[in-house]
């Protein structure tokens, strides 16, 4: 494909969303990219990065008021895999269960694991603000259907899918919350209970 040449502003401004995609596995936000080049307007920021998107070398993807950089297809890196997005998590509230697997995500392999199955959702709510999940978010998970205390896991209780840390106590299973304002859930031994995975990373939507 053809591109139009990007100004200097522009292929710097490029040149770090590539940076910032290749050490973290998201993109930048457009306040990062403004604080970065010390621009005085995150208006700016806006017009380059759509600039950058109407010369095909970014792609935004559009989700609410959300969006996401990501580069154009030619400038992927060769070691990122795609993920199925199978719907949404709660971080507050449970969920009703919602598997889609039309949608995938591109995630850095060397987040996972040589062996493995792996997928991502979409976060709904603020309960793990304090380990930097956010509402809005993208967490990559390992299936599994076992995991070691103090480990964020997928859980599914009566049908409905949450986030939380997972422990196990003596005669109980606590799934504990990473905001004060929310409570611990106890699962109570008449409620259906199983693991769908562990957390391995988190991909930041930009707003």
């Amino acid at each position: 494909m053809h591109r139009p040449i990007l100004t200097e502003k522009e292929k710097a401004i490029f040149q770090f969303i590539k940076y910032y995609l290749g050490k973290h596995g998201w993109g930048p936000t457009y306040r990062e990219i403004q604080n970065h080049f010390e621009y005085k307007s995150i208006g700016s920021i806006n017009d380059f990065v759509k600039q950058l998107e109407r010369k095909n070398y970014v792609v935004l993807d559009d989700n609410s008021s959300s969006h996401t950089i990501k580069l154009a297809e030619e400038f992927e890196p060769a070691d990122a895999i795609k993920v199925p997005l199978l719907g949404r998590v709660a971080a507050g509230h449970a969920l009703e269960v919602v598997e889609q697997t039309n949608h995938y995500i591109d995630v850095p392999r060397a987040l996972m694991k040589k062996s493995g199955e792996y997928f991502a959702l979409k976060v709904t709510g603020n309960s793990m603000i304090e380990d930097c999940i956010m509402d809005g978010d993208i967490v990559v998970v390992r299936s599994q259907t076992s995991a070691e205390n103090g480990q964020t896991v997928i859980a599914v209780i009566n049908n409905e899918a949450t986030i939380k840390r997972y422990f196990k106590r003596k005669d109980t299973i606590e799934l504990e919350p990473a905001n004060p304002e929310f409570r611990t859930r106890v699962v109570r031994d008449d409620e259906a209970f199983s693991i769908k995975g562990i957390l391995i990373g988190v991909i930041r939507k930009l707003g």
